[in-house]
């Protein structure tokens, strides 16, 4: 009998945040926007998604899901609320990739909105009008399936075995074996969604796809030109940048290991760099932010402020 067993793997993951400063009619200020958008799954073929890791302009061919959600700026004050904003978005799609995907998305992206990003909130009067916060997370998962085939016992042999002191002591140690196992496998699961995640910058043609979903969404009239809300500040959809880059180590800086976890980089490892140009490995500075927006080093502030 063949067993078919379903492979999973988040080939994208890219989270930005932008200040969309347009005059609209049908949200008010206190309220920012969650685009949640999932790529369509042609990424099986490899030589493709090579090329969208080299040409990322290249996922606007691709046929986009967008889940988008109003929320209150409120929910972006501290960590709980924040899983709570993301949750809804990611478990909604939950028919494009399995529980354990969902899982691992949801605290990704929570802890990159955490860690990244400081959003100043504050309640504007009903006449103060002020950019609409906006955050879009694209996601591309790609699946693909493995055969097995299950071998049948000889009839003459019996599947039931009798339980003794033994069988019952490796069964535990093979319970324990499981159990570490998995939490590795999560472990591991969840440093590869995070590698995956790319820093990419608003297109002309992202920014025209984005706005169409959101004016769409707000069932905003179309027009052709864009009215600043706010006359003085850059007006449309404007990316805020994020303090801290991602880089490849080029074995040039004076770090020759992780402040965080002592390890040392080597040439072509990803590693994510401080505002105050302190080095360390991705994953390690990734997982310290959300806890700590401040460098272990200095303590000096790696978050960028987002002003509602």
């Amino acid at each position: 009998m063949v067993m078919l067993s379903v492979n999973e793997e988040v080939q994208i993951l890219n989270i930005r945040v932008f200040k969309w400063n347009e005059e609209l009619h049908n949200v008010e200020s206190s309220r920012g926007l969650f685009l949640f958008r999932i790529i369509d799954n042609i990424l099986r073929n490899s030589e493709f998604h090579q090329r969208t890791l080299k040409q990322p302009e290249l996922l606007s061919v691709l046929r986009i899901r967008n889940k988008l959600s109003m929320f209150e700026l409120v929910n972006l004050s501290n960590r709980d609320s924040i899983k709570k904003l993301v949750s809804p978005a990611i478990e909604s799609r939950k028919e494009d990739y399995s529980d354990d995907t969902a899982a691992k998305l949801r605290e990704v992206v929570s802890e990159y909105l955490l860690g990244c990003f400081k959003f100043d909130i504050f309640h504007p009067l009903p006449s103060l009008k002020k950019p609409i916060i906006v955050i879009v997370v694209d996601v591309a998962v790609s699946q693909w399936t493995n055969g097995t085939r299950k071998r049948h016992l000889p009839s003459g042999f019996s599947s039931e075995r009798q339980e003794t002191k033994d069988s019952r002591d490796d069964a535990s140690m093979r319970s324990e074996s499981v159990k570490k196992r998995r939490v590795g496998d999560a472990r591991a699961y969840k440093k590869e969604i995070r590698s995956r995640m790319q820093q990419l910058k608003l297109s002309h043609r992202d920014e025209v796809e984005i706005r169409l979903v959101l004016r769409s969404y707000l069932e905003e009239p179309r027009v052709s030109v864009i009215i600043p809300m706010v006359p003085g500040e850059p007006k449309g959809l404007s990316q805020v940048e994020v303090a801290v880059k991602e880089k490849e180590f080029d074995g040039n800086e004076l770090e020759v290991e992780c402040p965080i976890c002592l390890q040392g980089m080597l040439r072509g490892m990803k590693v994510a760099k401080s505002p105050c140009s302190h080095i360390f490995h991705r994953d390690c500075l990734f997982r310290w932010l959300p806890k700590d927006c401040r460098c272990p080093l200095c303590r000096s502030t790696c978050a960028t402020l987002v002003r509602s």
